[in-house]
């Protein structure tokens, strides 16, 4: 379960929560005891490798999955389970999905022959608009909210990441945090605030929220020596993830008035909180024997769960606000995974 060349590179380019190479590797085989609640496993059909990126409220899913020859390709699940290949003419080096609002409309990228990403928005009908922030030279569309206000990155002539934001009517704003080399914002809430991470000047990583009226806020949980950031909900809570040396990894959960709280089950010392809906709840995944999964309720408590024969682990990247959970899981086959979607 390990992502390789172009994938790779494009998930640390895009959302923290995948970029998490450690997160995903399958160290050694074993389980915890399976999850109570429903599990249902998917992959499209030809995938040797599936990755479910994000769920609606409605339950449709979105994702990435390797075909049997490599090609990074993307789908989009249906609550009935019928799946659908998404294409993107132009894009024959890759297709990634990142987002999905309540209406279906999907964002993502599509890498062209020169495997450079643009940006691409996909409505419920198929029916798909290219998205380039006017003078970059890539552009990934990261995220969109239920208002169809789509949030990503870029990158310039001088391969440094900025910001954006895409308006219902095509104007773009583009944004960095103070002192940023590289700038990623990687979610957005139905209230036009965004959530994010950057590079500054020391090649230190850090969050930030922006809020609707342009302010942007920037943070790191204590003793944080690297900050990324993976969702915002409605209320303005954020989560992700925090490093406080090289082999040490934290989730954290800040809430709207700049509080932080760290996120560790089990005592592990590899952690990271991928999602949270709008009542707070929280899913992730973390290291141990295996990787495993988490969910966290608003007032802290945790439970940990896995998919049932889930030998090579266990990582949930989102949750719906009906408490709906799609993720990744490892088959025997260390190198082979598949989606899965978890009812409440």
């Amino acid at each position: 379960m390990r992502l390789e060349g172009n994938l790779e590179r494009s998930w640390r380019f895009s959302r923290s929560c995948a970029g998490f190479v450690f997160a995903l590797a399958v160290l050694a085989a074993g389980s915890t005891e399976p999850a109570q609640s429903k599990t249902v496993k998917f992959d499209p059909p030809g995938s040797t490798s599936t990755f479910p990126r994000a769920i609606n409220d409605n339950g449709w899913i979105t994702g990435i999955y390797l075909d049997g020859e490599g090609a990074i390709r993307s789908f989009l699940r249906a609550p009935d389970g019928t799946i659908t290949t998404i294409d993107i003419p132009g894009a024959p080096c890759g297709i990634y999905a990142w987002g999905i609002n309540r209406g279906g409309t999907v964002v993502g990228e599509g890498q062209d022959s020169d495997c450079k990403s643009h940006g691409y928005v996909r409505a419920a009908d198929g029916t798909v608009a290219v998205l380039d922030v006017p003078g970059a030279v890539q552009t990934s569309a990261l995220a969109i909210n239920n208002k169809g206000v789509v949030a990503g990155a870029y990158r310039d002539g001088s391969d440094h990441a900025h910001g954006f934001l895409r308006k219902t009517d095509g104007a773009f704003r583009t944004f960095d945090p103070p002192d940023s080399i590289f700038t990623n914002a990687v979610s957005i809430n139905n209230a036009g605030a965004i959530a994010g991470n950057y590079q500054d000047s020391t090649q230190v990583w850090h969050g930030f929220v922006r809020a609707k009226d342009g302010t942007i806020t920037t943070f790191d949980p204590p003793d944080s020596t690297h900050t990324y950031t993976s969702g915002i909900n409605d209320s303005g809570e954020i989560v992700g993830a925090y490093k406080i040396d090289n082999f040490t990894t934290y989730a954290f959960v800040r809430k709207a008035n700049g509080e932080i709280s760290k996120v560790d089950p089990e005592g592990s010392a590899s952690v990271l909180a991928c999602g949270i809906n709008n009542d707070g709840t929280v899913t992730g995944f973390y290291q141990s024997d295996i990787v495993h999964g988490f969910l966290r309720r608003a007032d802290g408590a945790i439970k940990l769960f896995d998919v049932k024969d889930a030998h090579g682990g266990t990582s949930p990247f989102a949750i719906n606000g009906r408490g709906n959970i799609a993720g990744t899981f490892g088959a025997s086959d260390e190198d082979t995974s598949h989606g899965f979607v978890r009812g409440h």
